[in-house]
């Protein structure tokens, strides 16, 4: 039997070969399963929290780190630092709910755990009574802030009403109406 290692071998030696790992499987989902669970999810994170969220096409350092090719990014500000995910551009309508920014707050190096840690902590602060603005306000009040959360600063929030969403597990569609 394979280890894990030797298994993470074969995919990267399979990826870097010019094949697709989309449908590498653990027999209950593949990589592209997860990949559109992630979207789904994020795209109900960020319909629920849009005044914390972005969208880009660059990263921070555009020079030095570009945007992977065909990519877009999309991301939450966080207490604890912001949390980004990586999309293919024909996923870009998904989120025609928030507006583009410039580009991405500067990467922190922050692990997948430490991106998991962020966003239970967004969801621990809404279970405990706080509004989206009172989460922007902790945001805003970080003495730590840099240059990279300028954007968050600039963005108007008036006029934000309730949200109807309605997730069919079965068919991997999302239907989220915003009031306006």
């Amino acid at each position: 039997m394979k280890t894990i290692e030797q298994i993470n071998d074969d995919i990267k030696e399979h990826k870097s070969s010019g094949n697709s790992v989309k449908q590498v499987s653990d027999v209950y989902h593949t990589f592209e399963d997860l990949y559109k669970r992630e979207l789904v999810l994020f795209r109900l994170i960020s319909s629920l929290c849009p005044k914390l969220c972005f969208k880009t096409l660059k990263h921070y350092d555009e020079e030095n780190d570009p945007m992977f090719d065909g990519d877009f990014m999309v991301g939450i500000y966080t207490p604890l630092g912001p949390a980004s995910y990586h999309f293919k551009l024909k996923y870009l309508d998904a989120f025609s709910h928030l507006e583009f920014q410039e580009h991405g707050p500067r990467y922190e190096g922050y692990t997948e755990e430490e991106k998991n840690e962020k966003i239970n902590y967004i969801t621990n602060l809404i279970n405990s009574g706080h509004t989206e603005d009172d989460i922007l306000d902790m945001i805003l009040q970080n003495s730590n802030l840099d240059d990279s959360l300028k954007p968050i600063k600039k963005k108007s929030f008036k006029g934000q009403d309730p949200i109807d969403i309605y997730v069919d597990p079965y068919h991997g569609k999302t239907k989220i109406n915003i009031k306006r």
